[in-house]
C-alpha cells in the first residue's frame, strides 16, 4: 500500500491514503494497516474488486460490509451494515474529459470512530478535505467528517444546475426569434442532461433523509440537524432540476405550436388558392369544350369569358371571407 498523502497524487488517480485524525482540526498520515487497528481515523481506497485495496478491506471487515463497499453497481443509500453505517451518495464527475452527469459514486461506512470511504474514480471533496486536514482546519472526528464529504460534494452541484438553469432560460428568450430546429436540439440535449441528473441525485435525497433518522444515534449529538439540512438541500435541486425539465418541456410544446401554427397557416393558403382556382380552370375547359361550336366566338367573346371567370372567383374569395376561411 501507498502511504503517500493525497494531495502529492496525481489528481487524475483516487488517493489511496489513511489518516488519523488528532481531534482538533489536524492529522498525520499512518499506513492503511496500521490505521485499521487505531480510532479516530480516515481511511480512503480506491478499490476495484481485483484490486490489492480490495483484499485489504477483506482482511479487516466483516463480509456484508466487504460486499457493500465493493459491489460493482450502486445506488445512493444507506443503512446499517455488520454493526457500522452505511452511506452511498454520488457526486458530479469534475474530472477532465468526463461528462458531469456521469456521476460518481462515494461509498462510506463509519463504526463509532472509523471511517472508511471507497472511490473507483477521483472526487475533488475527498482531496479538499484530505488538503483541509493537512493544513490543521479540518473537521474534528470522523462522523463529522463523513457529513463533511457529503455536504462538499452536494455543493459541486449547484454551479452545474445553475448553467443548466440559464441555458434553458436563455432558450426559452430564443424560442420567440430564433429558428425552431435549432432551438429544439437543445432543449432536447438540456432535457436529457436534467433527467440524467435527477436519476441521481433523486435517491441522493431519499439517503440523506433516512440518514437523518439514524445519524443521533450512529454518528452523535447534532449530528441528525446537519443531515436533514443536507437532505433539505438536495431536495433543493431535485425540485429545481424537476423545474427545468419542465420549463424544456413547455419551451419544445410552444415552439411545435408555432410551427404547427405556420404549417396550417400555408395549409390554409394552398386550399384557398385550389379552392378559387378549381371552378375556374372548370369554367375555362368548359368553355373550351369542341362540342358543335365554341361558345362566344364573337369579338368580345374572350372579355366575356374573361369577366366570368374573374365574377365566379370574386365570389368565391367573398365567400370564404364571409365565412372566415381567412
Amino acid at each position: 500500500m501507498s502511504d503517500q498523502l493525497p494531495w502529492q497524487i496525481d489528481s487524475a488517480t483516487p488517493p489511496s491514503f489513511a489518516l488519523d485524525l488528532d481531534c482538533d482540526g489536524g492529522a498525520r498520515p499512518v499506513s492503511i494497516t496500521e490505521a485499521f487497528r487505531r480510532r479516530d481515523v480516515w481511511i480512503n481506497l480506491p478499490t476495484r474488486p481485483d484490486s490489492g485495496d480490495a483484499s485489504v478491506l477483506k482482511s479487516h471487515l466483516e463480509f456484508d460490509a466487504y460486499m457493500a463497499l465493493t459491489a460493482d453497481e450502486t445506488r445512493p443509500r444507506v443503512a446499517v451494515v455488520a454493526g457500522g453505517l452505511l452511506l452511498v451518495v454520488r457526486g458530479i464527475n469534475l474530472n477532465a474529459g468526463a461528462d458531469p452527469e456521469d456521476m460518481v459514486s462515494l461509498r462510506m461506512w463509519f463504526d463509532d470512530s472509523r471511517l472508511l470511504t471507497v472511490q473507483r474514480r477521483c472526487l475533488m471533496a475527498v482531496r479538499d478535505l484530505a488538503e483541509d486536514l493537512n493544513a490543521g482546519h479540518g473537521t474534528k472526528s470522523p462522523a463529522a467528517l463523513m457529513l463533511a464529504l457529503v455536504e462538499r460534494l452536494i455543493d459541486r452541484m449547484s454551479p452545474l444546475l445553475e448553467e443548466l438553469d440559464e441555458h434553458v432560460d436563455q432558450l426559452e428568450d430564443a424560442s420567440l426569434t430564433e429558428p425552431p430546429s435549432k432551438i429544439l436540439h437543445e432543449l432536447a440535449q438540456h432535457r436529457r442532461r436534467a433527467i440524467a441528473l435527477r436519476r441521481h441525485i433523486a435517491p441522493t435525497r431519499d439517503a440523506l433523509s433516512q440518514l437523518a433518522v439514524l445519524a443521533p444515534e450512529h454518528l452523535g449529538p447534532g449530528s441528525e440537524w446537519t443531515a436533514r439540512e443536507l437532505a433539505d438541500q438536495v431536495a433543493r435541486y431535485v425540485d429545481d432540476l424537476d423545474e427545468v425539465r419542465d420549463r424544456a418541456a413547455i419551451a419544445h410544446e410552444f415552439i411545435m405550436s408555432r410551427q404547427s401554427d405556420m404549417l396550417n397557416q400555408r395549409m390554409l393558403l394552398l386550399s384557398i388558392a385550389a379552392a378559387i382556382f378549381l371552378p375556374l380552370g372548370l369554367i375555362s375547359g368548359m368553355m373550351g369544350m369542341n362540342v358543335g361550336d365554341l361558345p362566344l366566338t364573337g369579338d368580345n367573346g374572350f372579355w366575356i369569358t374573361t369577366a366570368i371567370i374573374f365574377g365566379v372567383g370574386g365570389l368565391l374569395a367573398g365567400a370564404m371571407k364571409l365565412v372566415r376561411w381567412y
